[in-house]
């Protein structure tokens, strides 16, 4: 089973939209400032950096799951194995997927919904196992 589960549009948005903003204030910054200092800098690496992770959510989506495996597309690339998953927990709308050694939060806010009844029909497939002392 491959499945891969998007970022909600309204996430992608606001995403390009703070990145555009950092741009605008960057530039303002560069134009209005005779020599390049440390606040041109910083809003210049901020306003790279935003746009960096902007086409990486857009390329590489929030979750995917296959093989067995449920990876969090973000920079560090947290993974659980599904066969090792002990406890599933619902917490404010998020659910919290644990192992005896890993933890790993979905935010099914950035989810859309018919993704969401997708990612819940896995869920709920998953053969929960008791932990090994």
């Amino acid at each position: 089973m491959n499945l891969t589960i998007p970022y909600t549009s309204k996430r992608l948005r606001k995403t390009l939209l703070l990145s555009l903003l950092y741009w605008v204030i960057c530039l303002m910054n560069i134009l209005g400032a005779d020599d390049l200092g440390y606040l041109q800098i910083g809003f210049l690496i901020l306003a790279i950096v935003s746009t960096f992770l902007y086409f990486r959510e857009r390329k590489q989506q929030y979750l995917t799951i296959s093989e067995g495996m449920i990876k969090r597309n973000d920079i560090w690339g947290r993974k659980i194995r599904l066969d090792e998953v002990i406890h599933i927990e619902k917490y404010a709308g998020d659910y919290i997927l644990k192992t005896p050694t890993k933890k790993l939060r979905i935010d099914t806010h950035i989810i859309p919904p018919e993704a969401l009844k997708e990612l819940e029909g896995v869920l709920g497939q998953i053969q929960l196992t008791t932990a090994k002392t």
